[in-house]
């Protein structure tokens, strides 16, 4: 199975049945597409990855391990976001404690150049805890 945005559900719901799953990189068997990417061509270009020597293969993640993964990525998201309120003229120090304690204020300040949009995205990261400890 070609790694994909479900390739790990699916690895782990396959596994529970009883099948066998190995995982090949995408750009390994990107490789191997011969023409238009379709479902043929694709599943082809698959089966000759997966039948060449010495490829790795990826294991599949678990639920916990996609939750770091996920967590990891949103902590990127954050580091992202105080270097857009830089853009806006908003500078707050380097580091996830840092952004935590001016954030609260920074979203309520009317008079700075904050968009809504950007408020909210801000507020809901704050509600679900990813701004937290």
């Amino acid at each position: 199975m070609e790694v994909c945005s479900t390739s790990h559900f699916w690895g782990r719901t396959l596994s529970s049945i009883g099948y066998s799953v190995r995982h090949i990189p995408a750009q390994h068997v990107k490789a191997f597409v011969r023409s238009q990417k379709n479902d043929a061509n694709n599943s082809l270009a698959i089966c000759e990855t997966a039948c060449r020597p010495g490829i790795h293969f990826v294991p599949v993640k678990t639920t916990e391990q996609q939750d770091i993964k996920a967590l990891r990525n949103t902590r990127q998201l954050m580091v992202e976001q105080r270097t857009a309120l830089a853009e806006y003229g908003l500078i707050i120090p380097v580091g996830i404690q840092r952004l935590q304690q001016p954030l609260p204020e920074l979203i309520e300040d009317a008079s700075n150049d904050l968009t809504f949009t950007l408020r909210r995205l801000f507020y809901s990261l704050r509600q679900d805890k990813i701004c937290r400890p």
